[in-house]
């Protein structure tokens, strides 16, 4: 058979298969070997075509997976030996030799074992680097499903719910960045481990879900995605055995999992209503529920998502029968679950829950999701469930032809008819069944002592289709997300909720993914005491975690001091823009900042916000007759129930001078200014210039302290790049 025929049908069966179960290994292991991503993946190709033309004459080897790694990696030391024309060549090919008998157990050594080894899997490693901080969260996962699990752009792309060229630019962005920065390929020490946790988390938990929600491909439930995926779970909850999350996402998807021989029948998922549970495999639903008790005691009261998913999924497998589940129960445990991930998703499911036990209830909590989710079938595969359980055939069958026209892929579909009792629409092939068959179910009353308390949330999520795992608790913090690509940060000045930065969101968002937040005390945001500089430093780092662990930051006015000083404090700010600053250097600065803050207290403490709000005013120059015009009108009572925090405006900027620390921060800075300002601008610009290592300055023609967003924004876009 030569290159050019056709392999056999039984062969690229063959092919197919094992590109899912062995590509994560295969690219890996090069990538360890060589330090080449692109050679990695490009062998890892090679050694796959090479099977579809040699196996259809060989035969298929008895280890097929070790077959494709020694040709890949034969195929990348072809490629070392004819680029080899110097000497930092010939060392990478002679590393590459002693790797391969290493791997092998050839006199090279043995491998494994030393007091220093974390651990010995080439995919973990592939999985910690690709999860690095210096990415944005969704490119971590992304970048992790393409390389080390084979997933297709598409089918990322749905997982994310964006288009496939917004992911190709996205996973393309994400190896380039790996690449320039060279990061490097290995398991993080002990001490870092916490915090690389959450985005690995985050991957595993992507892979299981892509597998056993039948995203692609013919078979209903990939088993080699759940596979690996429960296998690279159990390798991090043994790395961290002391981490509660860890083991409950573990537990999560051996629960989840012990039913998948249950969810499929002739091709088409069955609802969990109709699941036959003596086909459930009780000893993985014994050992999930065992690790589950064993998370919950180590994290007491509290719980993090993925132990709240794994309690859910616990009871239900434990539940006698569907008509036994505690609806009411799980319903408890999504509002305790939306804490942590407040996304639309969650709360359909909170309603769907509450639904099997009040059909009207429930179908009422759909109601105000109805604008933001009209286009997922889950909506509305939701909404015709609830109304069929109430009688309402006609309007369910609606419902059900609207989710099957909308599921992602075409289904067979049967509407129900309205004069059977009890009809139901069948979805099949598609990730919703029927609405009872969504993600997680159940939970025994009782049981988890976490369901109903207030818990405090990392971040309040605006933008209704992202998800992030966030790990150290904070006040709520709201906030929007606009546009996609490297995140930049927005901070607000003075008596500003995230409102004011909307129109320069939108005009950054081209190019951009715009985090737009409340400060806290403002908008939607909490507001605890007492306050401190150190808090808001910490929501603004809780911020730059959701948007992926690094980010550029725009400060405005008082929030570019706020962002100087977080930039200070060591936060993992990529590029830093400030907006005039209002450092104040003069020899006076300290008592007028002194006497200020002193007045402003006073007018607070004695119940007069509006007072605060107009001493303010006048300290940034408005006329006296402008304030009693804006004490007059509609705007004024909103003005000052913001009025508060403007003692933590002045709180950040403190006696006006420089904070400490800045000959530290190494990120390219932009200091903007407008050339209608006063000299104190220019006078702030010229000392940062002179304390910050990267920093320059741009002043733009006729613009004064209430800066114009369309004149702003390009400079804004040419320096993030």
């Amino acid at each position: 058979m030569t290159p050019q025929e056709p392999a056999s049908a039984g062969v690229q069966e063959t092919v197919a298969a094992l590109f899912r179960e062995e590509w994560g290994r295969v690219v890996a292991t090069l990538i360890r070997q060589t330090g080449d991503w692109d050679l990695a993946e490009e062998c890892a190709q090679d050694a796959f075509t090479q099977a579809l033309t040699r196996w259809p004459a060989d035969g298929v080897p008895p280890a097929p997976g070790a077959w494709l790694t020694t040709t890949a990696r034969n195929k990348a030391i072809d490629r070392l030996r004819r680029a080899s024309t110097g000497a930092a060549k010939l060392r990478e090919l002679a590393a590459l030799h002693a790797t391969t008998l290493l791997d092998s157990g050839g006199p090279a050594g043995s491998r494994g074992g030393g007091p220093g080894t974390v651990v010995e899997d080439d995919r973990l490693r592939l999985i910690f680097t690709c999860c690095h901080p210096r990415l944005p969260f969704e490119a971590r996962v992304a970048l992790t499903l393409r390389t080390l699990a084979g997933l297709t752009t598409a089918e990322i792309a749905r997982a994310f719910l964006v288009s496939e060229g917004t992911m190709s630019k996205r996973i393309t962005r994400a190896k380039r960045a790996v690449r320039d920065a060279g990061l490097p390929f290995h398991v993080p020490p002990a001490e870092e481990l916490p915090e690389r946790l959450p985005a690995v988390l985050g991957v595993l938990y992507l892979l299981f879900s892509e597998g056993y929600a039948a995203g692609a491909g013919d078979e209903s439930i990939r088993r080699s995605l759940t596979d690996e995926a429960i296998r690279l779970a159990r390798l991090v909850h043994g790395l961290l055995p002391g981490e509660p999350e860890a083991g409950g996402l573990l537990a999560l998807m051996l629960l989840h999992d012990a039913r998948s021989a249950a969810r499929e029948d002739g091709g088409e998922l069955v609802p969990l209503e109709e699941q036959d549970r003596s086909r459930w495999r009780r000893e993985q639903i014994d050992e999930g529920v065992a690790l589950l008790d064993e998370v919950l005691r180590q994290g007491g009261a509290g719980a993090g998502p993925y132990r709240i998913q794994a309690a859910i999924a616990a009871c239900h497998a434990t539940a006698p029968s569907f008509a036994e589940t505690p609806w009411t129960e799980i319903a408890a445990l999504y509002g305790a679950l939306e804490r942590h991930v407040p996304s639309d998703i969650v709360r359909l499911n909170r309603a769907i829950a509450a639904g099997m036990a009040d059909p009207a209830r429930g179908l009422a909590m759909t109601e105000p999701l109805g604008a933001r989710l009209d286009g997922h079938h889950v909506l509305h595969a939701a909404r015709a469930d609830l109304l069929r359980r109430l009688g309402r055939a006609e309007e369910a069958a609606e419902h059900y032809r609207r989710a099957v026209e909308l599921a992602p892929r075409r289904p067979r579909a049967t509407a129900p008819d309205p004069s059977a009792r009890g009809g139901r629409a069948r979805l099949s092939g598609t990730r919703s069944a029927a609405c009872t068959n969504l993600f997680r179910e159940g939970c025994p009353s009782g049981r988890f002592p976490f369901v109903g308390r207030a818990e405090t949330v990392v971040l309040y999520e605006r933008h209704d289709h992202e998800d992030h795992p966030f790990g150290r608790r904070h006040p709520p913090i709201a906030f929007d997300v606009m546009g996609d690509g490297e995140p930049v940060v927005l901070v607000s000045g003075a008596s500003c909720t995230r409102g004011v930065h909307e129109p320069l969101a939108r005009l950054l968002a081209g190019e951009r993914a715009v985090i737009n937040y409340d400060r806290r005390g403002r908008g939607d945001s909490g507001d605890p005491s007492p306050y401190a500089v150190e808090r808001e430093v910490e929501d603004l780092a809780a911020v730059i975690k959701a948007a992926g662990g690094a980010a550029a930051v725009f400060g405005n006015s008082s929030g570019a001091v706020l962002a100087v000083r977080a930039a200070a404090a060591g936060l993992p700010i990529t590029r830093l823009a400030l907006w005039e600053p209002p450092f104040q250097l003069d020899p006076g600065a300290p008592a007028r900042a002194r006497a200020y803050a002193d007045e402003l207290a006073a007018c607070l403490d004695g119940g007069r916000p509006g007072d605060a709000m107009a001493l303010f005013l006048r300290s940034v120059g408005m006329p006296a007759e402008a304030i009693e015009g804006m004490r007059r009108a509609p705007m004024w009572p909103s003005m000052e129930q913001i009025a508060p925090t403007l003692a933590y405006d002045a709180a950040v900027l403190g006696d006006g001078g420089l904070p400490p620390g800045l000959a530290a921060v190494t990120a390219p800075v932009l200091v903007l200014t407008g050339s209608r300002t006063g000299p104190w601008a220019d006078a702030a610009a010229r000392a940062l210039l002179d304390a910050l290592p990267e920093a320059r300055h741009t002043v733009l023609d006729g613009q004064d302290h209430n800066v114009s967003w369309e004149v702003l924004a390009p400079h804004l876009i040419g320096f993030l790049g």
